[in-house]
């Protein structure tokens, strides 16, 4: 019976997928804790809510750095997934653009780093590590793109492999961070490590599918890509930040980093449920996105 249970469950593509996904959310789950135990082991809860503060405030400028670009180019792979000429334009102009505003939220990140740290959390601490993070907000974003094309092509293996490797190298930087003692205020350079890897990682995945380079479809499709983030773009925001102003309000009513710190670990358990049921709507994006571009209105009931 339970051999039977099994090949059901792992039967069809999507079950897979969906197992592949709830595997990384297990990984990056048990990595959110690992990493937040290792900085309360390696430093201190002060440490800690420092490192949240700048997490939660790096979140914000990195969905101002998309622009919903991101759930475009989900949307339009997904559409336009076997044709190579298409999806090549649709990933191209996404990255181009991303590039553009990317650069300018990380400079506008950077250069108000003492306003965010200092003059509204209170936190000198905050304002030294957004400026260590602020490279990788540059890199998030791009991957975020690229990570919205491995969704709309359905490489959800390959998806989860990248989505679980974040936090490894977060973890991985952190511990090598230690060893090198880095002082606590500079631990969010971490993120910046992280991005960096994880693009590498993400662009020797995808290129394949950009080869052989063209800007043909490019224009068309950047102008595409700006309308439907200029729609989408709140509502991906408001989801996003839901999880993280909690922080910034409690980083902006107290000057204590440690009660930051300790009250982050309990919201990022919090946040670990959350993420269960997006990693179904993760797997079905880019099937209702196919079907609905198909016209297949009555295979959406099934």
């Amino acid at each position: 019976m339970l051999k039977s249970l099994r090949r059901s469950l792992l039967q069809g593509k999507l079950q897979q997928d969906v197992l592949w996904n709830f595997c990384a959310l297990g990984i990056m789950g048990a990595s959110g804790v690992a990493l937040s135990v290792l900085i309360g082991l390696f430093y201190d809860e002060a440490t800690l809510g420092v490192f949240n503060q700048v997490f939660a405030a790096y979140i914000f400028f990195s969905q101002l750095a998309t622009g919903g670009i991101h759930l475009s180019v989900l949307r339009s792979v997904a559409q336009h997934s076997t044709d190579r000429e298409q999806s090549r334009g649709i990933i191209l102009a996404a990255v181009l653009i991303t590039a553009f505003l990317s650069l300018g939220m990380s400079l506008l990140f950077w250069n108000t780093r003492t306003w965010i740290g200092t003059d509204l959390l209170g936190s000198d601490g905050v304002a030294i590590g957004i400026a260590w993070a602020t490279p990788g907000l540059f890199f998030f974003a791009i991957n975020k793109i690229l990570l919205g094309a491995l969704n709309g092509f359905r490489s959800m293996k390959l998806y989860a492999f990248c989505m679980a490797s974040r936090p490894l190298f977060l973890i991985a930087s952190l511990l090598c961070a230690a060893r090198w003692n880095c002082t606590g205020d500079r631990l969010p350079l971490v993120f910046s490590v992280a991005e960096t890897l994880l693009f590498v990682v993400l662009i020797a995945s995808i290129i394949k599918r950009l080869a052989p380079f063209s800007l043909a479809g490019v224009g068309q499709w950047a102008a595409k890509h700006l309308n439907f983030g200029l729609k989408s773009f709140l509502s991906g925001a408001l989801l996003e930040l839901n999880t993280r102003v909690d922080i910034l309000m409690l980083g902006y009513f107290t000057t204590d980093d440690s009660l930051v710190g300790i009250y982050s670990f309990a919201a990022m358990l919090a946040e670990g449920i959350y993420q269960l049921p997006i990693v179904l709507r993760t797997n079905f994006n880019p099937i209702l996105a196919r079907q609905l571009h198909d016209g297949q209105i009555e295979e959406l009931g099934h």
